[in-house]
C-alpha cells in the first residue's frame, strides 16, 4: 500500500504527461492530499492552478481554457455531490470532443452504497459520456492505458485518513496512463453521385482546416449559409456564394426546387432548416464533413471527416438554367435590404440592438450564448463585422455555464465579449467570481424579461416565457465589476467612449441591454412576414 502522496503524485504526473498544464481546483477536505501534493510537487510538475469553490462553473471555466489553448484541462474536485456538478460540463465536452480530465476524490470504496457523508456512487456517474474511469486507491495496480482523449477523462481517486501524510519511503511512483493520440484518419473516397443543386451549410471547424475548406467550397461554387462560428463567414473571395438575408430563405429555395441536398460543414448547424431536414424535407439527402463523429440528425445522413472533403470525386454540380441561382441571390439581396430597414425603424428592437452592438464592437472576438443570442447574431449581426474568432458551446445547447465558458475562453485575450439571454446569465450567477481572470472584456446581457425565444414557438403560452423582471445592477454589485444599462443604438455608440472616460477600461464589464418588447414585436412581425412571402 502506497501512502495518500504517493497516490497524489501518481495522479499529478501523469496528468502532466497527458499535456496538462492547468488545473482547475475546487479544494475540499476529501481531495486535500491532491491539493497539497500539487503545491509541494510544483517544481516537478509546474501547472497553472485556478482555485473556485463552485465546480459547475469551475468545469465550464475548463471548457473555456481548452478552446483557448488546444490542449487538455483537469478540474480537481472533492467527494459527494461536488463531483456530480461536473455532469453538465463532462456532457457538453463529449458533444464537442473536448479532452476534459475531471478529478474525483473519494473515500475508501468500502464506503459505497453505506450513505456515510460525502459517500455517493461516483463510479459510473458520467456515464456514455466519458472514454475511461479509472477507480484508483492505495492498492491499485496501474497499467499503461491507451487514451484518444476524444471524450473526457474521469479520473477517481480514493483516499483514507489521515488524508494529509508523506511519501512512503522506497516507493517507485508507477505510471498508470499513457496517451497515444491517433487524429488522423485515413481519408474514404466521396462520391455525390446524381447530386447536382447543393446547398451548403457551413459553421465551427478547426483552424487548420480553414484553406482546405475555403478551396473546396470556391470549387464547388455552391451557394453558403455561414453560421455565426463559422471562420471563412467574413472570407472575402466567398461572399459572392454566401447568403446574407436569413436562414429562413433556405426553407423557401427547397420548396421551390431550387435545390436537390444538403452539404454540412463543421459542428451541426444551429438554424432553424436542420431542425426541418427531420421530418418537412427528411427526403433531401444530407452529406456531412465534420470531424466530431456526430450526424445531428436521427436519419440516415452519409458522414465524413473534413480531411475526406478533398477527396471527393464528383465536382458537375451544373444547373440547367444559371438564372436560377441568378433569382435567388437577388431575392437574398432584397431580403437583407428589408431586414436593415426594419433595424431602421424599429431602432430598440432586439435585433436591431444586436446590429448595433456587432458593429460598434466590430473588431471584437465574440462569445455567443445558446439560444436566442446565437440565432440574433447569425441573422443581424453586421456582414462587416471582422470579430475575428466567435465562439459558443454547441455541444449539448445548454444555456448553463455559458459565462464561465466565455472567462475560461477568454482569459489568454487582449479582448473580447459576450452576448447572452438573461436566463442564460441567472444560470451562472456564480460566474463573476472568476472575472479577476480576464483583462479588457465585456459581458452584454440581453434582458428581454425571460426565454423570448419560446414567445416565437409557442405563441401566446406564457407559461414556457419563464417571465424575470430581475434588474442585473445586483449582478455586477456582488461581484464589484462596473455596470451599465442601455436601451438604444446610441447608447451602445457610446459605451466605449463612457468607459474610457471612466479609467474603466481593464477588467470586465457588465452591461445589461434592455430590450423593448413592443418594438421587438413589431420587427418580428414584419420580418416574418417578409420571409414568408418568399417564393422560388
Amino acid at each position: 500500500m502506497i501512502s495518500n502522496f504517493d497516490l497524489s503524485h501518481v495522479v499529478l504526473k501523469n496528468l502532466y504527461e497527458l499535456g496538462i498544464r492547468q488545473l482547475v481546483v475546487c479544494a475540499g477536505a476529501r481531495n486535500a492530499p491532491l491539493v497539497f501534493a500539487a503545491q509541494k510537487l510544483n517544481s516537478a510538475f509546474p501547472f497553472q492552478i485556478t482555485s473556485y469553490f463552485e465546480e459547475r462553473s469551475a468545469a465550464f471555466y475548463a471548457l473555456g481554457l481548452i478552446r483557448a489553448t488546444q490542449a487538455p484541462v483537469a478540474v480537481i474536485t472533492t467527494s459527494g455531490t461536488a463531483a456530480a456538478e461536473l455532469l453538465p460540463a463532462v456532457i457538453e465536452a463529449y458533444y464537442q470532443r473536448s479532452p476534459l480530465v475531471v478529478v474525483t476524490a473519494d473515500r475508501p470504496k468500502n464506503y459505497r452504497g453505506s450513505a456515510a457523508p460525502q459517500s455517493i456512487e461516483q463510479i459510473g456517474l458520467f456515464s456514455r459520456y466519458v472514454e475511461k474511469v479509472f477507480d484508483l486507491d492505495q492498492n491499485q495496480t496501474f497499467q499503461l492505458q491507451s487514451l484518444s482523449l476524444k471524450s473526457p477523462v474521469h479520473l477517481n481517486v480514493c483516499f483514507d485518513e489521515p488524508l494529509i501524510d508523506t511519501s512512503t519511503p522506497n516507493v517507485q511512483v508507477p505510471t498508470f496512463l499513457k496517451p497515444q493520440f491517433n487524429f488522423d484518419e485515413k481519408a474514404r473516397s466521396v462520391d455525390f453521385g446524381k447530386i447536382r443543386k447543393p446547398f451548403v451549410i457551413a459553421t465551427d471547424f478547426s483552424d487548420s482546416k480553414i484553406q482546405s475548406t475555403k478551396d473546396i467550397m470556391l470549387k464547388w461554387q455552391a451557394p453558403i449559409y455561414f453560421e455565426s462560428l463559422s471562420p471563412l463567414r467574413n472570407d472575402p473571395d466567398l461572399q459572392h456564394l454566401k447568403i446574407k438575408s436569413s436562414d429562413l430563405i433556405i426553407k423557401s429555395a427547397f420548396q421551390g426546387g431550387l435545390f436537390d441536398s444538403i452539404i454540412r460543414i463543421g459542428a451541426v448547424p444551429t438554424l432553424r432548416f436542420w431542425r426541418d431536414l427531420e421530418k418537412e424535407f427528411s427526403s433531401v439527402p444530407v452529406i456531412q464533413f465534420t470531424d466530431l463523429g456526430f450526424s445531428g440528425l436521427a436519419r440516415d445522413s452519409k458522414v465524413h471527416t473534413l480531411a475526406e472533403m478533398t477527396t471527393v470525386k464528383d465536382f458537375n454540380f451544373a444547373r440547367e438554367s444559371a438564372s436560377e441561382l441568378n433569382g435567388f441571390f437577388e431575392a437574398d439581396r432584397k431580403l437583407h435590404n428589408r431586414k436593415i430597414e426594419l433595424v431602421q425603424k424599429y431602432p430598440s428592437a432586439e435585433p436591431s440592438l444586436v446590429n448595433q452592438l456587432s458593429a460598434d464592437f466590430s473588431d471584437f472576438p465574440v462569445y455567443l450564448g445558446n439560444s436566442l443570442p446565437i440565432r440574433l447574431w447569425d441573422s443581424f449581426s453586421t456582414s462587416s463585422s471582422t470579430c475575428g474568432p466567435v465562439y459558443a458551446n454547441r455541444g449539448a445547447n445548454g444555456i448553463d455555464g455559458q459565462l464561465s465558458t466565455f472567462i475560461g475562453w477568454a482569459a489568454s485575450r487582449p479582448k473580447s465579449m459576450a452576448v447572452v439571454g438573461d436566463l442564460t446569465a441567472l444560470y451562472d450567477l456564480a460566474s463573476l467570481g472568476l472575472s479577476d481572470k480576464i483583462k479588457n472584456q465585456w459581458i452584454f446581457i440581453l434582458n428581454n424579461q425571460g426565454g423570448r425565444i419560446f414567445d416565437r414557438v409557442f405563441k401566446g403560452n406564457k407559461t414556457f416565457l419563464n417571465t424575470q423582471l430581475v434588474n442585473f445592477r445586483g449582478f455586477a454589485d456582488l461581484w464589484k465589476v462596473p455596470f451599465f444599462q442601455v436601451s438604444k443604438p446610441s447608447d451602445i455608440q457610446n459605451l466605449q467612449t463612457t468607459v474610457q472616460a471612466s479609467n474603466l477600461s481593464g477588467g470586465v464589464k457588465l452591461v445589461e441591454i434592455v430590450v423593448d418588447i413592443e418594438q421587438t414585436n413589431l420587427f418580428w412581425d414584419e420580418w416574418d412576414q417578409a420571409c414568408n412571402n418568399l417564393k422560388f
